[in-house]
Parts: structure tokens; C-alpha cells; sequence
């Protein structure tokens, strides 16, 4: 709940799921309105909001598996931000790459790496907490459900049509989505094989089935 963010003054509720273009959805949700956004909710607060506002909608966002899992590899294991790069080069022996200087072929051939590690990860067989940049989207929104789920679920591929869609349904006025560019070593395309898009399938079979996703690129 404290990561959910709301227009100030128009009735939509963001329920973002860590690793999508949350960004870009909250740049676009705060110039929905005049006031801007609200956030850091506890269950009071929300029930609060949802209240104020009457007649309201809420949603999600769900990115394709291959590039989030990719943004968060970049993000979160060869940034640093936690000790994921750590347990897999120490614990479980992968090479992964570090630094600004980085080929095309040591990126693929490491990100190639952590996404058949993810497997197990994602399994809950290594004992870590699972990084919520890195968590399976379907989980998250089970997590949803104990409070709410989003009554709207948005895929990144259609982002613009489908908050312009939710904007009309609630009688308001979309600004323009501005898609925000990741900042990553090389772009996901440089180093894009087969083998990485069936690594991906098998990591996150549950959302591929779940969300109806395809492959990135045919």
C-alpha cells in the first residue's frame, strides 16, 4: 500500500509493480490534474482517499518479463543494490559482468546467466527474499489482493491507448504519455538471442501463461 500513488484531484489510484515503466505512469498520472500526487498510504489514509473521491478506478501496469527482467538485472545485480551479485558470483559460481565497460557478448552471456539462475531464485530454493524489481508480476498482484486488486490491468505495449481509455471512462482529459528511457549499460536489443527469450519463458512461465505475453521479438 505505501507504494501505491493517486491523482490529488481525479479519481485513479496507481498500483505500480516494481520493474515497470512506473516513471512514466506517474509523470503522466500527476499532469492528469492540477494537484499533483498523493502517495505514501497506509490502509487509513487510502480508505480516505477512495472516500473523497466517490466513483474511482485503480490500476496496474505489467511490463513484458524479458526487458523487466533485464532492467532489473542491470538495476538491481550489476548496480550493487543488494547482495544478489554477491551470492551469484560467490555461492553459485556465475560470471557476471561489472562495470561501465562492458561487450555486447558479456553482457548477453551474463544476463543469460542470472535469467536461468532466476529459476531457482524465483523458486524460493536459494533462501533469499525475492527483490520486488525481480518478483514474478503475478505474485505481486496476488500481494495486491489482500487489500485490493486493480480493477484495470495495463500492458506496457499499449500503455498510451489504454490510459487515454481509462482518462475517457472517468470523463477526463490524458495528457500525452512520455516514455521514460532506461539508463542500462547496452540496450536490451544489442545482445537479444533465442536463448534469452526462452531463458525468460522458462524464469516466468507463470506470467507468460497468466498475462498472455508472447516472445519480445518475433
Amino acid at each position: 500500500i505505501p507504494s501505491f500513488v493517486a491523482a490529488a484531484d481525479a479519481p485513479l489510484l496507481y498500483m505500480p509493480v516494481k520493474g515497470g515503466p512506473e516513471e512514466a505512469v506517474r509523470d503522466w498520472l500527476g499532469r492528469l490534474g492540477r494537484g499533483g500526487l498523493i502517495g505514501d498510504f497506509v490502509q487509513k489514509t487510502l480508505r480516505q482517499w477512495k472516500r473523497q473521491h466517490g466513483p474511482h478506478r485503480s490500476f496496474t501496469v505489467l511490463r513484458h518479463p524479458l526487458p523487466r527482467a533485464y532492467e532489473g538485472y542491470c538495476r538491481v545485480v550489476l548496480a550493487g543494490g543488494n547482495d544478489l551479485h554477491r551470492l551469484m558470483t560467490k555461492a553459485y559460481g556465475l560470471t557476471l559482468p561489472r562495470g561501465a565497460e562492458v561487450t555486447p557478448d558479456q553482457q548477453h552471456d551474463g544476463f543469460l546467466a542470472f535469467l536461468r539462475w532466476l529459476k531457482i531464485y524465483l523458486g524460493g530454493q536459494t533462501g533469499q527474499k525475492i527483490d520486488p524489481a525481480l518478483a514474478s508480476q503475478a505474485a505481486v498482484l496476488q500481494g495486491f489482493g489482500q487489500f485490493q486488486h486493480p480493477d484495470l490491468v495495463l500492458h506496457e505495449a499499449r500503455l498510451a491507448e489504454g490510459l487515454a481509455f481509462l482518462a475517457q471512462d472517468m470523463g477526463l482529459t490524458a495528457p500525452e504519455l512520455r516514455p521514460v528511457a532506461a539508463e542500462l549499460p547496452l540496450p536490451l536489443a544489442e545482445i537479444w538471442s533465442r536463448d534469452l527469450e526462452d531463458a525468460a519463458r522458462d524464469a516466468y512461465q507463470r506470467d507468460m501463461i497468466s498475462f498472455g505475453f508472447g516472445r519480445w521479438r518475433a
